[in-house]
């Protein structure tokens, strides 16, 4: 009874568990093609905005700058 309880399923995968099971019953490309959809979206929510690439010619430490001493700010 305790094996059961450390491993069980968590309510929330139980019931997208149901598509995966050895006898499918259900739209095989129509489920996925929804979840490669919500891992495209993922995988583009983590990815974030694209940086805008800065002008290559502006140096990122001016040469004046003293960086022996850097600002802790």
């Amino acid at each position: 009874m305790l094996r059961r309880r450390r491993h069980a399923i968590p309510i929330a995968a139980r019931a997208s568990s149901g598509h995966f099971l050895l006898i499918y019953k259900g739209d095989v490309d129509k489920s996925l093609t929804a979840y490669v959809a919500w891992a495209d979206g993922k995988i583009r929510e983590l990815n974030g905005v694209p940086l805008v690439p800065g002008d290559p010619n502006v140096p990122l430490i001016a040469d004046t700058a003293d960086i022996t001493t850097p600002p802790l700010r």
